[in-house]
């Protein structure tokens, strides 16, 4: 039996089997039946050994498995597509008539007219009536099982009967009514001559039953596999110097070829960077930083215009350097995860081949600065639960501080930290406090909490200078206040540009809004005539509002909109998660060739000079690369980038649970909150691309190891 609805739901989701014809679908079971028979007679022994081993996790397992598996055959469910026929056969008398006006299969409308016509079907006002010579209206036609199949009449006074046949469904229906009105009849698709009562119950229990098994395998090869993410003196691999060096000369190669292919590039939004930067440079002060951002790219970029001036090759050698220190942290990451050499050497050289990152490292933003802060911070924090001393533990929380002077949703950082560093010595106080045995000695947990302490209480130093400075400069006390202009982007902005008519035309704030733009029109807009946050800011602050005010207005614009336009909220999250794990590089831009001219944008001149390198083999080689990305390999990308997904989501149930518990609530918070909030886009996604191939090597590594462990062990063998 379960190799008969594995080979159901295989052969349904791989091959369509339920759309061939009969003598393919009779092989296809008589074939691949046996053989998964088979192989689960011969793996099964193994499995069941492996399973009564962790009899402490069988219901966690099997829960577990059920649920995830359902889950995933609700995603997965595709009804297959079927022959249908339906056959109108009209019973009038001689003053009756019958009027058809529509069927529609699915809810698209089904072209009926030709054949009506030719079994003397009249066609008036596009309304086809038959008389007492006109013949039965049979149609045949491809309809999903379930799909609805509806067919809607004319009933008046002068109405006769119809006769409606389907499959083994007939129905006589009467036309006649005392006035003028209409008559719908409902069906729905079935599988050939079987009911999609028996078809469609048949097919989700046959896909939940073969997901729960695929999850349950899973379960049980990572429980196996995890015991060795253990340091093995023996392995047969380069040691971590050797693996290094290759990765960073590897790195540094890459790099170069890329920088000399592809030209610094500064968008519209970097100006809100630099500018901190330059004002820093001219002034001595911190009053330039833009509200948009803070102050950190200001800290990272002041020093390169410093050395460098107006040379981008000053900056593009800085973000360079940046990913290759990412590709270096990826390995350590890997290091401390997986105790394992090749583990570590494969994920720094997956993350070296990351598209993105060579994408940033020519584009002035803050997102690789924002990768490379927020993976040292992971990266110290899992060294200061093993080496928990002062300067471990406050190490990791300056680098979640100072990350969130570079982008706000950072913020989360310091609390994921502190809970991390503070649970065990905590749960080990409360312990003693409680008189329970096997606890830490008080004074041990005492000193560790109060170093914890200690260090949050330095960490949040810049962050309470920062906001004394905002208090200072702009009027409130906080890290940002720009909020404002991000929640009216994600939402009213990103709905409307979606095609969704989601501002609220009757919220007081919108209205303000309207009128201020009729007054200061907009000078461009993003795309469908609709105009960002960042656009009309400009707009309300010559109207006379503070920043303050007018990134209140723009909240509260949102607000209205998303309580006005509540029922749209599924239909937009669901557009945000699609456009989130889309792969994009946005500026596809090289070199100019010799005989091409490029006249550099206003803003990038307003920051560098005009610095060109034509070497044609690059050059033409990074132009095939974007057209293969676009073409190819975005796809690879995201089916990656879901599967290490999934895997960061397996690794909940590894241990120890609460080290990696933190590192998905770490990687899940990167992901979906800036594309939830804000503007769904891949640049947001791409802020927990280099964690998520942490996770998708591991959790790979992990089922390898379990892999064989379960077909290298004795028969039947518990031990």
């Amino acid at each position: 039996m379960a190799g008969f609805f594995v080979t159901a739901s295989l052969s349904h989701h791989l091959f369509s089997i339920w759309e061939k014809k009969g003598i393919w679908i009779i092989l296809d079971f008589l074939l691949l039946t046996p053989l998964t028979a088979w192989i689960f007679s011969k793996l099964s022994p193994r499995f069941s050994s492996a399973f009564q081993r962790m009899k402490s996790k069988q219901k966690l397992f099997l829960s577990s498995a059920f649920v995830l598996g359902s889950f995933a055959a609700f995603l997965s469910f595709r009804a297959p597509i079927s022959y249908q026929t339906i056959t109108i056969t009209p019973q009038i008398a001689q003053s009756q008539r019958v009027e058809l006006l529509e069927i529609k299969v699915g809810g698209d409308v089904l072209p009926v007219e030709p054949q009506a016509m030719e079994n003397g079907w009249s066609l008036k006002d596009s309304v086809l009536s038959a008389n007492r010579d006109s013949q039965s209206l049979q149609m045949t036609f491809q309809g999903k099982v379930n799909a609805k199949i509806t067919v809607l009449f004319n009933s008046s006074p002068e109405g006769g009967k119809v006769l409606l046949s389907y499959g083994n469904q007939k129905e006589i229906v009467d036309l006649s009514s005392p006035a003028l009105q209409q008559r719908l009849i409902t069906l729905h698709c079935n599988y050939r001559s079987i009911s999609r009562w028996l078809f469609i119950p048949f097919l989700a229990i046959a896909d939940i039953f073969s997901f729960s098994l695929l999850f349950l395998l899973i379960f049980l090869l990572q429980e196996e596999g995890q015991k060795h993410l253990i340091e093995d003196p023996h392995e047969r691999f380069p040691s971590q110097r050797a693996s290094i060096t290759i990765l960073i000369v590897l790195a540094c190669l890459l790099h170069l070829l890329n920088a000399l292919a592809v030209p610094l590039i500064v968008s519209s939004d970097s100006p809100h960077y630099l500018q901190g930067a330059v004002h820093l440079l001219k002034y001595g002060n911190f009053d330039g930083v833009s509200l948009f951002c803070g102050p950190g790219t200001t800290f990272f970029f002041a020093p390169v215009l410093l050395l460098f001036g107006r040379n981008p090759w000053g900056m593009k050698l800085f973000l360079h350097l940046i990913a290759i220190a990412c590709v270096l942290l990826a390995y350590r990451l890997g290091w401390q995860l997986s105790k394992k050499r090749w583990v570590a050497f494969c994920i720094g050289f997956a993350t070296m081949l990351l598209p993105d990152l060579y994408y940033y490292s020519n584009f002035i933003m803050s997102d690789l600065i924002n990768i490379f802060l927020v993976m040292l911070f992971t990266s110290l924090l899992l060294e200061a639960s093993e080496k928990y001393s002062f300067v471990h533990v406050l190490l990791p929380l300056l680098v979640a501080s100072f990350a969130t002077l570079l982008r706000a949703e950072n913020l989360l950082l310091l609390p994921i930290g502190v809970v991390y560093l503070g649970f065990q010595p905590g749960m080990d106080w409360l312990k003693v406090n409680m008189h329970k045995k096997n606890a830490q000695p008080q004074s041990h947990n005492a000193r560790s909490l109060t170093i914890l302490f200690l260090a949050l209480l330095i960490s949040l130093l810049p962050l309470l200078w920062w906001s004394c400075k905002n208090l200072q400069l702009n009027g409130y006390f906080g890290v940002r206040n720009s909020g404002g202009t991000v929640l009216y982007d994600g939402w009213v902005y990103y709905a409307e540009a979606s095609g969704i008519d989601f501002q609220d035309d009757d919220s007081p704030a919108v209205q303000e809004i309207e009128h201020w733009i009729d007054i200061y029109p907009i000078e461009d807009t993003e795309k469908e005539n609709v105009a960002t946050g960042g656009k009309i800011y400009p707009s309300l602050i010559k109207a006379g509002h503070s920043p303050q005010e007018a990134f209140d207005l723009l909240e509260q614009a949102a607000l209205d909109s998303i309580k006005a336009n509540y029922r749209w909220i599924p239909k937009i999250v669901e557009l945000k998660l699609k456009d989130a794990f889309k792969p994009r590089i946005y500026h596809m831009f090289t070199y100019p060739l010799d005989g091409e001219s490029t006249q550099p944008a206003e803003v990038y001149a307003k920051f560098f000079d005009t610095n060109n390198v034509t070497v044609p083999f690059l050059i033409n080689t990074q132009r095939a690369f974007y057209e293969i990305f676009q073409n190819h390999l975005a796809k690879i990308y995201r089916f990656f980038t879901l599967f290490a997904l999934v895997a960061a989501l397996f690794s909940l149930y590894r241990k120890p649970f609460l080290q990696w518990f933190t590192l998905v609530v770490i990687v899940l918070t990167r992901i979906f909150i800036s594309n939830l909030i804000s503007i769904a886009m891949w640049r947001y996604t791409m802020a927990g691309i280099v964690f998520l191939v942490v996770f998708g090597l591991i959790g790979s590594a992990v089922l390898i190891y379990g892999i064989q462990d379960i077909l290298t062990q004795k028969k039947g063998s518990n031990e």
